[in-house]
């Protein structure tokens, strides 16, 4: 086996990015007993995790010896007069050490403590003598900040809610954990109820070094009593949790919920300017068949519609079931309440034409069609990222520049149901002209071909590089990719800053091809909106990268039939 303790970069370069398993059940519960937990984190490690999180000296003992995944241990031990019960004293450290933990979890909250020791005086005493690096638990960003300042090894937003002067909420606390990450030079280990993958994934998107689950993986009790709330079958063959329908909200998901038999798929279609993709999508999101052409608007309208409409067919077959609408998610001005396209650059000879009524009589169901960006702002909200937000926008940066907004599960529309172009507000008003008629409008200045073009106009020999090019060149510390880069950055947070500042939303979710590498631009998005949004409450917007990927086109186009249904 593996000797312990490891060093502390050693031990990071083993949990960046992946999952610590809290193995732990306290006297009274069913599962009690250290060689359940060494049980459990046998079937952690087996699972994939890298890392598990235990309880007092005997369970870590047992954990120990069965596997070889780096324990961060803790002692829960209630003292009388004191609300600390993680690590109270220097002594806990001290056991939990010689039992074989490799990191010492400690209360590190501005509550008074049994020992009476200054955080930073305890945290030395615990290096000193455990030689072990110290994982602070802490409620608030005060208190990440001061455990960084005292000589923390990590930090982790496990208390928050858990104290009286911290909010307490069902969900994780997304926002300090993506304050702790953007200002703490610490690794930033998210816990404090994490229940679904894609919350673990958003923490990590968010900044976060790696993720802890607990009682979602190893509380039976607690999954069973979930699962027990969340049963209702006086309305058979109908999803409902807690009484009320819903739908499910992803694939995984999807799989674990019963639908409706008479349900039926939705046939989805995104129209770009370069290619049209088709598909037929589930209710739960999942894409089951897929296929796609070139746009060639050229060739015609009807020739479009034709090429649509097999392709529809085609995987409406491969999926095996049966079509009960469709939706449209199309680039450019749409005419949504009349399904019509309006004057679009990308597709000449289209304007006016019924695509949602061309489609639903070619194919005999309903049709419904909303601007592309729009589109994937509903996919996006409804199985991705932005699942369970009031106040959701999703800002998709490619070829162009196109922006969602979702008010309390409704899309935002503007005049006679018009999408707002917030990607043409204008942000430099000496930058170049747009089709659009504004000059420095947020897409000229901060999509994917402004960025090529700045770095051809700027290269010594005027090379010409994709975003993408750019994008890997910066990444291996090219200085000329890297300033072009940066550029578009901060130009992408000037137009984010703009939509914090007017909206002031719970989350903003950044897709489309150019943020595929949303690593490169996050921080410099992150300081501008800091600089420039004073009057709002910006450090609670969630920026976060969306989650759809590849899907998020006919998920998006899918859930535009679906919340017209």
């Amino acid at each position: 086996m593996t000797p312990f303790p490891i060093d502390l970069p050693e031990l990071l370069s083993l949990l960046k990015g992946g999952l610590i398993v809290s193995c732990q059940a306290l006297p009274g519960e069913p599962l009690h007993g250290a060689h359940i937990m060494a049980a459990m984190a046998r079937a952690a490690a087996a699972g994939g995790g890298v890392g598990i999180r235990a309880n007092g000296p005997e369970d870590i003992a047992a954990i120990r010896q069965a596997v070889e995944l780096p324990i961060i241990g803790l002692w829960k031990d209630e003292l009388h007069g004191f609300s600390v019960r993680i690590t109270p004293t220097v002594e806990h450290a001290r056991k939990l050490a010689a039992a074989g933990a490799d990191i010492i979890a400690i209360d590190a909250t501005a509550r008074p403590h049994p020992d009476g020791l200054p955080l930073p005086e305890r945290i030395a005493a615990i290096h000193r003598d455990t030689n072990r690096p110290v994982l602070a638990d802490i409620a608030t960003l005060e208190e990440g900040l001061a455990a960084q300042q005292a000589g923390a090894d990590l930090v982790a937003p496990t208390l928050s809610g858990y104290t009286e002067y911290s909010p307490a909420c069902e969900e994780p606390d997304f926002g300090l954990i993506q304050q702790l990450a953007s200002q703490l030079s610490l690794p930033v280990i998210a816990e404090g109820r994490i229940a679904t993958p894609e919350q673990a994934a958003r923490a990590l998107a968010l900044g976060a070094f790696a993720v802890v689950v607990g009682g979602a993986i190893t509380r039976p009790q607690q999954i069973t009593a979930r699962f027990v709330g969340g049963l209702d079958f006086k309305n058979k063959g109908v999803l409902r949790r807690g009484g009320s329908e819903t739908r499910p909200y992803n694939a995984i998901n999807a799989q674990n919920y019963a639908i409706h038999p008479q349900a039926g798929l939705i046939g989805a279609v995104d129209i770009g300017g370069t290619k049209i993709a088709v598909g037929v999508v589930d209710e739960g999101g999942r894409v089951l068949a897929r296929g796609e052409c070139p746009t060639d608007a050229q060739r015609g309208l009807a020739d479009g519609l034709r090429r649509i409409t097999e392709l529809l067919r085609q995987t409406t077959t491969q999926a095996g079931g049966r079509l009960r609408g469709i939706g449209i998610g199309c680039t450019g001005p749409v005419h949504p309440r009349l399904g019509t396209i309006g004057n679009v650059e990308f597709l000449p000879g289209w304007e006016g034409a019924s695509l949602a009524g061309a489609l639903s009589q070619a194919l005999g169901v309903p049709a419904a069609i909303e601007n592309d960006a729009d589109a994937a702002a509903l996919g996006e909200w409804a199985w991705g990222t932005g699942r369970g937000t009031k106040a959701f926008l999703l800002v998709t940066v490619g070829t162009g520049i196109g922006v969602g907004v979702i008010i309390d599960g409704k899309l935002y529309r503007g005049v006679d149901g018009a999408h707002p172009e917030l990607g043409h507000h204008v942000i430099d008003p000496s930058g170049p002209g747009c089709f659009c008629g504004a000059t420095g409008c947020w897409e000229s200045m901060a999509c994917g071909p402004a960025l090529e073009r700045w770095a051809q106009a700027n290269h010594p020999q005027g090379r010409r590089l994709s975003a993408r090019e750019l994008c890997s060149l910066a990444d291996q510390g090219d200085a000329h990719a890297q300033e072009a880069v940066q550029r578009t950055a901060r130009y992408l947070g000037l137009g984010i800053a703009n939509l914090v500042t007017l909206f002031a939303p719970q989350m903003i979710a950044l897709g489309g091809g150019l943020l595929q590498s949303h690593h490169l631009f996050l921080p410099a998005i992150h300081v501008t909106v800091r600089r420039n949004c004073g009057l709002v409450p910006h450090a609670q917007v969630i920026i976060v990268p969306a989650s759809l990927g590849a899907d998020a086109g006919l998920a998006g186009a899918a859930q535009v039939w679906l919340s017209r249904a």
